[in-house]
């Protein structure tokens, strides 16, 4: 007989996203690799760097802005992060995670290393090195959001996610209705 299901190659009923699905969720994983790395960097140069209260309270606040990366990448407390103009948009998220990286490499090049820590010359090096390579892909990742936002790949993502969810017959994850008039719910397809 005759079904509502897709089927995929083989027969099997299969629901793949499309490559730029893909190619979008690689990018919000490699942000939240970027991110935890950072606050994992930020938290290491508190460890055995020499910061003042400034410097200190700095690298406090990137380690807050991560966590708030994380928390958006993920579509963790919506409230927060879908409303939150800043994050909404892709250009200003961007421009957001760009300014993460930059004062992460800014506070990498001000605060010279103790030079009694405990740890070899060698340990240290690697240690700054990790805190600059999770800066500049920090920095990436939010030139890549930027560019991504301006050639209106955001809505390429939210129409790909209403196209998914109406195969899967999961909700998709839009708030407002596509142009078409589809309606769509709430949750992360």
């Amino acid at each position: 007989g005759t079904t509502t299901q897709h089927f995929g190659l083989g027969g099997s009923v299969v629901h793949q996203r499309h490559p730029m699905h893909r190619f979008f969720n690689g990018v919000m994983m490699l942000t939240i690799f970027a991110a935890a790395n950072m606050a994992l960097g930020q938290l290491i140069g508190i460890g055995f760097e020499v910061v003042g209260p400034i410097q200190y309270v700095l690298r406090v606040y990137v380690v807050i802005m991560c966590g708030l990366v994380i928390i958006n990448e993920l579509e963790w407390f919506p409230k927060w992060t879908k409303d939150a103009a800043l994050l909404k948009f892709w250009p200003t998220r961007g421009a957001f995670y760009l300014f993460i990286g930059v004062l992460g490499l800014e506070e990498n090049d001000v605060s010279p290393a103790r030079a009694n820590t405990g740890m070899s010359v060698v340990g240290r090096q690697a240690a700054l090195n990790y805190i600059k390579i999770v800066a500049w892909l920090m920095v990436c990742v939010g030139l890549l959001y930027m560019t991504m936002g301006l050639f209106c790949g955001q809505v390429l993502l939210k129409k790909l996610r209403d196209e998914y969810a109406g195969k899967t017959g999961k909700k998709a994850e839009s708030e407002e209705p596509l142009k078409s008039g589809e309606p769509s719910g709430t949750g992360v397809v």
